[in-house]
């Protein structure tokens, strides 16, 4: 024990501890510094790959609703062609007096498409 002792009296020793110490600090700093660097630059990636996958899925979900809007206002437009042709018929027919159909009334009719 007295030998110990005698080692940390020698200001050479004591610097030498010291010196290591500031080593093993500067390197344990470091290295969690490149730890945190390393795993921040990881969720950074995850993220912008998410965030691509995302501008995907929206790009596709647009695409979709447009073809939707496109599909719904044809529609809309041939109900209104067919509703206009019927009208225009239905004022014939008033105009001729009529009450029953014929057969050609009836084709006509059934050719309303």
């Amino acid at each position: 024990m007295s030998f110990i002792l005698s080692l940390f009296s020698n200001w050479r020793v004591i610097l030498a501890c010291a010196g290591f110490a500031v080593l093993l600090a500067s390197h344990t700093v470091a290295y969690w510094k490149g730890h945190s660097n390393a795993s921040q630059a990881c969720q950074t990636a995850a993220l912008e790959a998410e965030n691509e996958n995302l501008k995907r899925t929206l790009q596709i979900h647009k695409a979709a609703l447009e073809t939707a809007v496109e599909r719904a206002n044809e529609r809309d437009a041939e109900a209104t062609t067919l509703e206009q042709k019927v009208e225009d018929y239905e004022s014939q027919l008033e105009a001729a007096g009529s009450c029953v159909l014929s057969p050609a009334d009836a084709r006509r009719l059934s050719e309303i498409r």
